[in-house]
């Protein structure tokens, strides 16, 4: 009924800049085999304790945009801004 979040202005925002390293700099090649297959981001333990505290509200009256590209396909736009395809139903490619 009542959202006590809407309209509020957050103070607890994670804001900090970091330096970017090579995987080349880690200790040992036990540590890098897994982090060179990518997809993995390593911060220091401050930033984790950091972000560990803050309280992340998502917006649910958010919907994806969907966008027509032809007949077919439909395209929607997530909210990371990240374009997912969804093939309509009873149609083939």
């Amino acid at each position: 009924m009542f959202e006590p979040h809407v309209g509020r202005v957050f103070q607890n925002r994670f804001s900090t800049q970091y330096r970017c390293y090579s995987v080349s700099m880690l200790a040992g090649p036990n540590d890098r085999s897994d982090v060179e297959k990518g997809g993995k981001i390593i911060m220091p333990p401050s930033a984790l304790d950091q972000l560990s505290k803050i309280t992340f509200i998502r917006n649910s009256r958010q919907q994806p945009r969907k966008t027509e590209t032809d007949d077919t396909i439909s395209n929607f736009i997530a909210f990371s801004g990240e374009g997912q395809s969804l093939r309509k139903k009873g149609r083939k490619p």
